[in-house]
């Protein structure tokens, strides 16, 4: 590179800071995953609620809607006559409405009054038609908003005493599917509210019914996900050595829920990754690496990039675990949705890690799958992985500061330029997306520009 070069480079890097703080890589691995989860739950969500997508058939149910909507003070009148001989009938016309659209008329039925008499109608003993009938309308999901004012009214104890005392399995799956809706939404109800649920979906993520023990470990994962408090109920009630112990069973259906719990944890606060590792995880994990559905692979990959976000000595643990060459095959042969997971995975790994921990990478050779990655055409991967290379050789150049009379050499960069990646960074460098072609920057000017500069 010429001197011209070098002090342009040198002056677009002058404008900008590093670093990320340890957990902000945890933070932004979990908000991806929650994002990406939005779109599908939303789908399953329009599925149950049998919500109509046909543009020919809107209309008219826009048209039944509006026609239930203007009889609104009637239907009130009648289901809270207590004279009133068939209640559930107008409970479907109030279920037709929250199932019309993608935005359901919530707000008229609630200023309508009508939630405290259905929560009332939850309550009716042998009444199972009118209970599932509501079950839709005490869902609202698409709003946090309604959600809290329809809990706010005593909803969610209601819901918790069905799932513990009613007898039909019917019944008992909608009201897993309606307290499911009312937690899986952020921010979740205050734990106050929700906290006699945990060791009620204990229980039932030891049912006898498969279906209902996979809606409990669901429920579990909506619980768990980004709340460090919810999290530590979990670990309280001991529940995590119950998913353990599932995990290590035959049972295929509950496995995406239980890594997601989790993936939820090691995600919270350091002591609660810790207990993951703790009760025997690590073992499990590894073999998962190797499972031929990679949904699995992929799932599993996020709860290892939660923990590789971890202290010093839980990367240790990764470590001595063999994870890292497990890792390094994923990155170089797996499926790209599987890799990108994976590339989390390293890039936590290597942001969180000492200097120590940072040779013996270099040292099992992390560094050329890293490089082969650049020629991706994913801007995110590039991203992160050229904030790992120049962490890679800042701690390489660290030691070499350490220890001058021993070691001579970047170990580092010398692994980058023998495989060619050198060339590979200067494309990068003009490259037209700002943060590739800065970082880019950072790695060629500090490292391969010093580098030069010493042998001269």
């Amino acid at each position: 590179m010429s001197k011209s070069f070098q002090k342009k480079l040198e002056k677009r890097q002058s404008r900008f800071k590093s670093k990320n703080t340890r957990n902000d890589s945890k933070n932004k691995r979990q908000s991806l995953v929650f994002s990406l989860s939005k779109k599908k739950k939303d789908d399953i969500l329009r599925k149950k609620r049998n919500i109509i997508e046909n543009k020919q058939n809107v209309e008219k149910m826009n048209q039944k809607v509006f026609e239930i909507l203007n009889k609104l003070p009637q239907i009130v009148i009648q289901i809270s006559d207590p004279n009133c001989q068939n209640p559930h009938l107008f409970v479907q016309e109030l279920r037709v409405m929250v199932s019309s659209n993608q935005n359901p008329p919530i707000d008229d039925l609630i200023k309508s009054k009508c939630v405290p008499l259905l929560l009332e109608f939850l309550q009716y003993e042998n009444c199972e038609e009118l209970q599932v009938s509501f079950f839709f309308f005490v869902s609202p999901s698409e709003s946090v908003k309604y959600r809290d004012e329809i809990l706010s009214m005593g909803a969610f104890p209601i819901l918790l005493d069905i799932i513990t005392t009613v007898q039909s399995k019917t019944i008992l799956k909608n009201a897993i599917w309606a307290v499911c809706n009312c937690i899986r939404r952020k921010p979740h109800p205050p734990l106050s509210m929700i906290q006699d649920a945990f060791p009620i979906f204990k229980q039932l993520i030891r049912h006898k019914d498969l279906e209902i023990q996979t809606k409990g470990f669901y429920a579990l994962s909506y619980l768990s996900n980004g709340d460090f408090n919810n999290n530590q109920m979990i670990i309280d009630l001991e529940i995590i050595p119950i998913i353990i112990n599932y995990l290590q069973s035959n049972i295929t259906k509950i496995r995406i829920p239980c890594i997601r719990v989790l993936g939820n944890i090691a995600g919270g606060n350091n002591n609660q990754t810790q207990t993951i590792i703790n009760e025997g995880a690590l073992p499990i994990l590894k073999r998962f690496l190797g499972n031929s559905e990679s949904k699995i692979r992929k799932e599993t990959l996020w709860v290892l990039s939660n923990i590789c976000a971890g202290t010093n000595s839980q990367i240790q643990t990764l470590l001595d675990y063999y994870f890292i060459e497990f890792l390094i095959q994923i990155v170089k042969h797996d499926i790209f949705s599987v890799k990108k997971e994976c590339c989390y995975a390293i890039t936590n790994l290597i942001e969180s890690a000492n200097i120590q921990q940072i040779d013996i990478l270099i040292s099992k050779n992390i560094v050329p799958p890293l490089i082969n990655l650049l020629e991706t055409k994913d801007n995110e991967i590039i991203i992160m992985v050229l904030q790992a290379l120049y962490k890679l050789c800042a701690l390489s150049q660290q030691v070499i500061q350490e220890n001058e009379e021993i070691i001579e050499k970047n170990n580092c960069v010398e692994s980058i330029e023998k495989i060619g990646g050198k060339v590979i960074l200067e494309k990068l460098s003009g490259s037209i997306h700002y943060l590739i072609s800065r970082k880019a920057d950072q790695i060629l000017i500090n490292f391969f520009l010093q580098e030069k500069s010493n042998i001269n």
